[in-house]
């Protein structure tokens, strides 16, 4: 079984995974003459702030002294390490730290690669450290992902020095400004927060740019249908975190892309560190894969750095200067900075039912707050959830106009991240009485429920819902059928100018479900209707007594 030992994680304070390398060496006293005493976290602060993962030796070295805060590599299956002497061009010694050297935090270690090495006393050493990461590939050259020299250090006889390692991509990808790189498709992690020694690392692919503005977005992007969890670590030359503002630099769901705003010095080299995090388990509650990746499909997502512009539709800040939406068609709007608003104007009828959608605009997600104001400025409908905040894209899934007139949608910032959203606004056709009733199933009417209703005129297919009422209150509703896979007209039983649709034996003899059906007509669903109470027949039991 694989676990932690084929990760290695270094020190960072920002809230993203990895990147360029800060190994200390050594990392505390050692009174042995001539010894170099090196530890290496498998996990640092990069890994420990992104997914929750808890790790006191390497929250420790993130905060180390000589500058050794922030800076950060991605994973490590080992490392090279090589010795010089002055005026010397070929090592003086050269030694490997893998699996032999690891202390596993399973059995009571530190969870960090950990070696000593005697080096004879002298001036003017240097390490070049060499970093793999076997998920990258079968050979040395593929697996090689970052390496380092240390500034010149003395070994004095019954002390330890502090050296610092800062090491950079061996073959970092050049990206060139507002053009995706080719797709990549890398070995995903495993694992979750809750498990340290059962962390199994996945690939990482190095890109760089050079800054084209002040404030610059990165983004990673999924196709259509794709596995990949994206998540993308922004360093300048020096393996610092680049500053990174409000933004999802980690995906969440399947498919799901991720954007950091980072702020950037014009003509400056950054990299871009990118991993797919797989079916990982990070600790943070809205980050729970509601969805598990498909190992068999496709991984694939690329990479693409911009400048931070506003989008077209700038300044929409105000009431004023809000830009009208048609009915039914999307608009691309962003939310940046993180301080933006955007309004757009609708007409809308009095008594007609509306919705307003947010949605990812490019498979990356915004946090967006949504409110519905009148001409007066007065809120007349709102997102906001009863804990007063929003996280993800957020909808108002039903409002019905008072008045007739002209109507604002105020789109802001919800509790998580800025950046790009699709917004569009649709009157709702409105629902007719369907009069559904339930009753125990014909074919198994201890375990089944038959649910019969009204026709409607122009329905496409129809979705049923099922809640489950218990003592503590009410499960669900559950959709009965898959999307794309609604009950269609001519897929029901007609009786009596009635459609109708037996469950399988989903419950128990006696057992109450409440049921209701929506219905789809023109693209649009219709909410669902008013929820019947129906109830399986309870099994019958006869007692004969003959005497």
């Amino acid at each position: 079984m694989k676990t932690i030992r084929n990760i290695g994680l270094f020190a960072i304070t920002a809230s993203v995974l990895m990147c360029c390398v800060n190994a200390s060496l050594p990392s505390a006293s050692d009174t042995r003459a001539g010894t170099v005493s090196i530890s290496i976290p498998a996990l640092g602060a990069a890994f420990l702030s992104a997914t929750g993962v808890e790790n006191g030796v390497a929250t420790s070295r993130a905060n180390a002294a000589e500058g050794s805060e922030g800076r950060a590599y991605i994973a490590v299956s080992s490392v090279r390490l090589e010795l010089f002497a002055p005026a010397v061009t070929a090592p003086i010694d050269t030694w490997e730290m893998n699996e032999s050297a690891y202390e596993s935090s399973a059995v009571g270690g530190t969870g960090s690669f950990v070696q000593s090495r005697n080096i004879a006393p002298g001036q003017g050493y240097t390490i070049k450290a060499t970093f793999f990461n076997k998920a990258n590939g079968g050979d040395d050259a593929s697996r090689a992902t970052v390496q380092g020299v240390s500034a010149p250090f003395d070994i004095v006889s019954g002390t330890c020095s502090y050296v610092l390692i800062v090491c950079r991509p061996l073959s970092a990808v050049v990206l060139s400004e507002g053009t995706a790189s080719e797709a990549i498709s890398l070995a995903p992690f495993e694992g979750s927060y809750e498990e340290l020694s059962d962390i199994v690392a996945g690939g990482e692919k190095w890109f760089s740019f050079a800054a084209t503005s002040r404030t610059t977005r990165v983004a990673a992007y999924c196709a259509e249908g794709s596995q990949a969890v994206p998540a993308i670590f922004v360093y300048d030359t020096d393996a610092v975190s680049a500053a990174v503002t409000t933004a999802r630099s980690a995906g969440a769901e399947p498919g799901e892309g991720c954007v950091s705003y980072v702020s950037t010095v014009i003509g400056q080299t950054y990299y871009v560190g990118a991993v797919d995090l797989g079916s990982f388990r990070r600790k943070s509650s809205y980050e729970y894969q509601s969805e598990t990746p498909d190992p068999a499909g496709d991984h694939s997502f690329t990479v693409l750095f911009g400048n931070a512009a506003e989008d077209e539709f700038e300044s929409d800040d105000t009431l004023a200067t809000a830009r009208p939406l048609a009915l039914g068609i999307g608009q691309i709007h962003s939310l940046y900075p993180s301080d933006d608003v955007d309004y757009v104007s609708f007409t809308a009828v009095k008594d007609t039912e509306y919705e307003v959608t947010t949605s990812s605009a490019d498979s990356t997600v915004t946090s967006t707050k949504v409110e519905i104001f009148n001409a007066a400025d007065e809120l007349v409908s709102t997102s906001i959830t009863e804990h007063q905040w929003t996280e993800g894209f957020t909808s108002i899934a039903s409002w019905v106009c008072p008045e007739d007139g002209t109507y604002y949608a105020r789109i802001g910032k919800g509790y998580g991240s800025m950046g790009g959203y699709r917004i569009v606004i649709e009157s709702k056709i409105p629902a007719v009485e369907l009069n559904v009733a339930v009753s125990p199933g014909i074919a198994d009417p201890h375990g089944s429920l038959l649910v019969s209703w009204d026709p409607v005129t122009g329905a496409q297919a129809y979705q049923l819902w099922v809640s489950i009422p218990h003592e503590g209150g009410m499960d669900g509703p559950y959709q009965v059928f898959a999307d794309g896979e609604e009950l269609l007209p001519e897929g029901g039983a007609l009786a009596e100018d009635r459609m109708s649709y037996e469950t399988p034996p989903w419950f128990e003899s006696g057992a109450t479900a409440i049921v209701q059906v929506s219905y789809r007509i023109g693209g649009q669903w219709v909410s669902p209707s008013i929820g019947v109470e129906g109830t399986t027949d309870p099994e019958t039991t006869i007692s004969v007594v003959i005497e």
